[in-house]
């Protein structure tokens, strides 16, 4: 186990049981004709308590960062807003 404080942020915890049983609940959810923004959001909500729980304040702020980050890059309409953000900035800041 590594020293440093951050090293289970590179841990792959898709195989624990307690990740599978989140999983299979959520696509349950989907499955059962939930829509699937609000099945995300409850996983996200799930993930970010069980991180602040597990893991504390810190490396939870950094995983849910780069989650953040992860799904902005995939989703089109969180691009589309960014690019807008950054025009009216641009505009503003001349």
């Amino acid at each position: 186990m590594s020293d440093h404080p951050y090293a289970s942020l590179h841990e792959d915890l898709r195989s624990e049981p307690l990740q599978e049983a989140i999983r299979d609940k959520l696509r349950e959810l989907i499955e059962a004709g939930a829509k699937p923004a609000d099945v995300a959001e409850m996983g996200l909500v799930v993930a970010c308590a069980l991180l602040i729980d597990v893991e504390g304040v810190a490396k939870s702020a950094v995983r849910i960062i780069s989650a953040g980050t992860a799904l902005a890059n995939i989703s089109p309409e969180l691009q589309a807003a960014a690019r807008d953000r950054k025009a009216i900035g641009s505009h503003l800041s001349h």
